[in-house]
């Protein structure tokens, strides 16, 4: 009970800071902000034990992301770098403060739906340790299948274009982002099963299956790097870090930042290569030649994403808020073909139902070559004012800790949230709704692939059962 009322507190304390926020860019007021936003971790973190433990999890992971995709820029950049990067093109400067406090907000009411959850269920006393083996079982043939599935999937990639496809768009030669095409689904299954070969590969005893199931991704992960594609990449790489921390060794929070740092860096070079030739030279090269003029540089990628913060709290404070219409593209992707349809039948301009799409197309337009990304925050904000900033929050707080104390229990559970840590990173800089067809087709592929083993398995036994009797 004394979490909960210590949240609550905070919760009030950013609301009051919103209230208080001016109505012009203010260096003070932005560093109090992120002060708050550091002592509400150290005591959640300090609360939970992860300081020492394995921290290797979506808590950590969000945490980090969410830190610098709202809070970084008014504090480290804007008085010393204020055009670097997308911050050259215009945006409300005065907004900087107001929305830096919705985004504080949105995080209080994040941890109190955590802690709420926490709370309830070790009241009850059901709460099961998430260190936990997990009490469901797979074999080696499960596994298999979805490594052939996925090998299918990339294959089908391949020969439809996706990969150049891919390569166009990062290195700007003349792609729209939302051009799509058969290769599109094949991506979809691909990433997916990466994704599910890199949940379930320390789940099994035989060396050899994972040995070639690690160089399978190892092997996908450099090929989608020399696009200049990171995300599957950086999903992959979310998960074995915390299957590992899981299953293996606990990972503590110094040995994590170390991993940040490296895995920043490394992520920096792909960006000096998009549009160059993947090769050793030019790797050697954008090493040399890499400089920093801040510590957080090499986090831009997440940092640049402060400015769609203002774009978007800027934009609905003069227009208004679109309420459920950003959710029509997420709630009828698991269905191909099907938001294509309504978007062309609805009415609507596709901007505004289309999750995520409003910052591009307010400052490129529609058709662009280049994304600008998005902001959670903002597009809470935008979608349902102060309100929805504070009961969508808590609902991602609450279905968080669900899945992960869950996921010792039930398969689905475990494939959700490992899926979500996957997510954890990007999602600060992404739509509130988790991609759905990414979350159906992997429980539909785990559902199917699940009962095909066992089929296949029962088969075999009456078969041996048959020759025995004979």
């Amino acid at each position: 009970m004394m979490k909960i009322i210590i949240n609550l507190i905070f919760c009030v304390i950013a609301g009051l800071m919103i209230y208080l926020a001016p109505n012009r860019y203010d260096f003070d007021f932005c560093l109090q902000i992120l002060i708050l936003y550091i002592i509400i971790n150290i005591i959640y973190f300090l609360g939970n034990k992860t300081i020492n433990y394995n921290a290797a999890n979506f808590d950590f992971f969000f945490m980090f992301s969410y830190g610098m995709t709202n809070f970084i820029y008014p504090v480290f950049y804007m008085n010393q770098n204020p055009n670097v990067s997308v911050f050259a093109l215009p945006f409300n400067t005065h907004i900087i403060s107001k929305a830096t406090a919705i985004a504080y907000l949105g995080y209080t009411f994040y941890i109190l739906g955590i802690t709420v959850y926490h709370k309830n269920k070790t009241k009850l006393k059901i709460i099961p340790k998430v260190e936990d083996n997990p009490k469901f079982k797979i074999n080696n043939l499960f596994l298999r299948l979805i490594f052939l599935i996925g090998i299918v999937a990339f294959l089908g990639y391949v020969i439809t274009g996706g990969l150049t496809q891919l390569q166009n768009v990062y290195s700007g030669k003349n792609v729209s982002l939302s051009e799509v095409g058969t290769f599109s689904y094949f991506n979809n299954i691909f990433a997916i099963c990466c994704n599910l070969l890199a949940i379930f590969v320390f789940l099994i005893k035989d060396i050899k299956t994972k040995i070639t199931i690690f160089i399978f991704l190892i092997i996908c992960s450099l090929l989608l790097l020399a696009t200049g594609s990171r995300t599957t990449v950086l999903g992959i790489g979310l998960i074995l870090i915390a299957m590992y921390g899981r299953f293996i060794k606990k990972i503590t929070f110094p040995k994590l930042i170390f991993f940040l740092l490296i895995g920043s860096f490394i992520m920096t070079l792909v960006q000096l290569m998009r549009e160059e030739a993947f090769s050793a030279d030019v790797w050697t090269k954008n090493i040399g030649k890499t400089k920093f003029d801040s510590t957080f540089d090499i986090f831009l990628d997440l940092i640049i994403n402060n400015r769609n913060l203002y774009v978007l709290v800027d934009f609905a404070d003069h227009y208004g808020n679109v309420y459920f219409l950003s959710t029509i593209s997420e709630i009828t992707a698991p269905i191909p073909g099907l938001f294509s349809y309504v978007s062309s039948n609805i009415g609507i301009p596709i901007e505004l139902i289309s999750g995520g799409a409003l910052p591009t197309f307010i400052e490129l337009g529609r058709d662009s070559e280049w994304g600008l990304g998005t902001n959670l925050v903002g597009e809470t904000y935008i979608g349902f004012g102060y309100y929805g900033v504070c009961i969508i929050m808590f609902l991602i707080g609450l279905a968080i800790k669900s899945a992960q104390k869950s996921s010792s229990k039930n398969i689905y559970s475990f494939v959700i949230y490992y899926l979500l840590v996957s997510h954890a990173i990007f999602f600060p800089r992404a739509f509130y709704m988790y991609q759905p067809r990414t979350l159906i087709w992997s429980l539909l592929i785990v559902f199917l692939v699940l009962n095909l083993t066992k089929s296949l398995y029962k088969k075999d036994r009456n078969r041996n059962q048959d020759k025995l009797l004979n």
